[in-house]
């Protein structure tokens, strides 16, 4: 059992890792450039283009910080629980660590949900319909669980002990149906109104969606599979990946929304077809 603990922490701090190089990165990304209208043109294309900061705190913005800051939070939060021996009453940290891992989680899958829409060209109707399967997937998350007898396979000693039980394996399903969802929408859509399309914009927001969600996909998959097939021990060796990577992606989604609205009427002549920016303002081919 020892080993198993030593392992998963090994596990856990690799994915916190992967969050700091990724942020190191890309941190450059999220600064606005807020005299950027006064910047020469040939200045203006070596400086970073996918504002974050600087704007108006709306949903899109407040999603982005959430899955961007929380995972950190949450992944800093498993890595102390699973290397510090502790005891007493763990059951207010562990709470609040287990707060932080879904409001992350949730909030990415919000950005997946914001690509979804702009490439359906902000329709309403599918807005609102994944907004409320969301609420169904979340509230069946939270129920199902408490009805389902699991066998835990440890006995507490008393102390506080990093495990799980395999129940976590029914809320990483409700997680990979909505991830599905999503993946299925994007694929429907690209081959039912741009199967003929040549546009770079089109295609680019399609190849991207795929990639970003398939990747989440894999990682809720594998924390699936580990859930409800290695000892004990090994369950939670992908927590932090998990929150680490759709934190990463989904960042990348906004930053890629964020350069798709930089390119304004050119991209929209481009299209020739409505647009959503990554704030949800409609815009169409006839503003251009």
């Amino acid at each position: 059992m020892r080993f198993q603990c030593y392992s998963s922490s090994i596990s856990l701090v690799a994915g916190l890792a992967v969050w700091l190089y990724d942020y190191c990165i890309t941190s450059g990304t999220e600064v606005v450039l807020n005299e950027h209208h006064k910047v020469k043109p040939f200045l203006r294309r070596r400086q970073q283009i996918h504002w974050v900061w600087g704007r108006q705190w709306k949903t899109t913005r407040i999603m982005f910080t959430l899955a961007r800051y929380l995972p950190f939070i949450g992944a800093v939060m498993t890595v102390y629980s699973a290397v510090v021996t502790r005891t007493g009453n763990c059951e207010p940290f562990d709470t609040a660590e287990n707060i932080i891992h879904i409001v992350g989680i949730v909030a990415a899958e919000g950005l997946l949900v914001q690509r979804t829409y702009t490439f359906w060209e902000g329709s309403k109707q599918l807005l609102a319909g994944l907004l409320g399967l969301a609420a169904i997937l979340i509230a069946m998350a939270i129920f199902v669980p408490t009805q389902v007898q699991a066998p835990e396979g440890y006995t507490n000693p008393g102390s506080c002990l990093f495990f799980d039980g395999r129940t976590g394996a029914i809320v990483y399903g409700f997680l990979l149906l909505f991830e599905f969802i999503l993946l299925f929408l994007i694929i429907y859509k690209r081959f039912k109104n741009y199967r003929f399309t040549n546009s770079s914009v089109i295609i680019t927001l399609y190849l991207d969606g795929i990639m970003y969600i398939s990747c989440i996909i894999l990682i809720t998959l594998a924390n699936i599979l580990l859930t409800v097939s290695v000892p004990v021990g090994y369950i939670n060796s992908l927590d932090t990946l998990q929150i680490v990577v759709h934190s990463v992606l989904a960042s990348r989604i906004l930053f890629n929304l964020r350069r798709t609205d930089a390119l304004g009427p050119a991209m929209r002549c481009e299209t020739l077809m409505p647009l959503v920016d990554s704030d949800g303002r409609a815009t169409s081919v006839l503003q251009s």
